[in-house]
């Protein structure tokens, strides 16, 4: 939906957030919107003249608010979030769901900014019928696996690969005693590229003691093998996608995610995005 200039004296701006291009929609596209709904119609009347004794079936589950209700320049306001008309649901519905977010993240968004009966089925509706979302939703948290405390920082480091995601792999590395994150962007994981990037982050930090991975082909090759133990690192592999054994890695692979999406409208390039998360 395109973006439409308030004139100046238009106080209200209903500043939902449309997550695919951040615009916002004005005050004058949701008030002829709420003049040609029948119910919101009447909700605004009855809000701004009071409302009657008997309570008509699809009004109900405005009248429980009307004490939180009120109307500026035509506009049907609970509270501070501005009600929809039937008219610009779907819409707005399809605008937060763009990203994929998820159902926590969607609730979280329109509760900030706007309202309509049932607003929350209607969200999991879309959730749910989205299979994007359905295989980007976490799992439940397992019981994180048992490793002792390092001695100290780059004593035992943790990685694990984030994607295919932003059009690339992600070399996701972690210090088990700081918490140090590096996260190192490829164009494709070749066993060459894993190898380059691991001998840069021990050029600049040294020799990490012990490496823990999954068993992935990705780090059991007998090239990679040589490597760490040409450098005298213990290398232990556990099971791919079990965050019980290899949790730290696991859990900064969606940290990572997270702070890439969170950042995914300022425009900055990729590599001052990684810089700055």
């Amino acid at each position: 939906m395109q973006s439409v200039s308030p004139s100046e004296e238009e106080t209200v701006t209903v500043q939902v957030l449309l997550i695919e291009n951040d615009s916002i929609i004005k005050a004058a596209v949701v008030r002829p919107e709420s003049a040609k709904d029948s119910v919101l119609a009447k909700v605004i009347r009855y809000t701004v003249n009071g409302w009657p004794a008997e309570i008509e079936e699809d009004l109900k589950a405005y009248a429980s608010k009307r004490m939180e209700l009120s109307v500026e320049n035509d506009i049907l306001l609970w509270d501070n979030r501005v009600v929809i008309p039937n008219s610009l649901r779907m819409l707005l519905l399809r605008d937060l769901h763009a990203e994929h977010f998820g159902m926590v993240k969607m609730k979280q968004v329109a509760r900030r900014y706007l309202w309509w009966p049932d607003i929350d089925q209607d969200i999991e509706s879309k959730v749910n019928a989205c299979l994007q979302c359905q295989e980007s939703a976490k799992c439940p948290p397992a019981k994180p696996g048992v490793w002792s405390w390092p001695t100290g920082p780059w004593k035992r480091i943790h990685i694990d690969f984030a994607g295919p995601f932003l059009g690339k792999m992600f070399l996701v590395v972690v210090d088990a005693y700081s918490k140090y994150l590096d996260v190192i962007p490829m164009a494709h994981a070749t066993s060459a590229t894993r190898i380059s990037a691991l001998r840069h982050l021990f050029s600049v930090f040294g020799l990490p003691e012990h490496l823990v991975t999954d068993n992935g082909s990705q780090f059991t090759s007998a090239e990679f093998q040589a490597i760490l133990d040409g450098n005298g690192i213990l290398h232990t592999t556990t099971a791919p996608g079990h965050p019980a054994t290899n949790g730290l890695a696991e859990r900064y692979v969606g940290v990572f995610k997270q702070k890439m999406k969170e950042m995914s409208t300022t425009g900055e390039q990729l590599n001052v995005r990684l810089d700055i998360s």
